[in-house]
């Protein structure tokens, strides 16, 4: 054998080895041989993909979860503001327009956020100006 050095292991993590491994010199030789000779370089390169892989799965499931939040967002404003929105609608299909003081009212009689409401007739693509009045005919 060639020149050999000891080591200190804590008592009860020796004790515990030793009910798994029969020489546990024999175990460590082996062990610091595989280090040495790089035998798990390949393994680790593996395991080191598979960390990168799996914390772009994360960043992409989180991705996915605010995608699905901001949907469901746009669902819940399109059902608490279905009423208002029927009233909206007619009046801006038969001006051409919807006026701020007229999504001011209907805010207010559907017991909505008038900000709110303004918003999401301006998401929904319709055209809005300041005021308008009533047609008299």
């Amino acid at each position: 054998m060639a020149n050999s050095i000891s080591i200190e292991i804590d008592c009860e993590m020796y004790n515990q080895a030793k009910e798994k491994v029969d020489d546990i010199q024999v175990f460590i030789e082996e062990q610091l041989t595989l280090l040495i000779n790089d035998d798990f370089s390949d393994e680790y390169e593996v395991l080191s993909e598979l960390n990168e892989k799996f914390e772009e799965i994360r960043e992409l499931e989180d991705k996915l979860v605010s995608l699905r939040e901001k949907r469901n967002e746009k669902i819940d404003d399109t059902l608490l503001f279905e009423d208002a929105m029927t009233t909206i609608m007619r009046i801006h299909e038969n001006l051409g327009m919807i006026g701020k003081n007229q999504i001011k009212q209907i805010a207010k009689y559907n017991h909505l956020p008038y900000v709110s409401l303004l918003k999401f007739v301006q998401r929904e693509g319709l055209v809005v100006v300041n005021y308008t009045g009533v047609s008299k005919k």
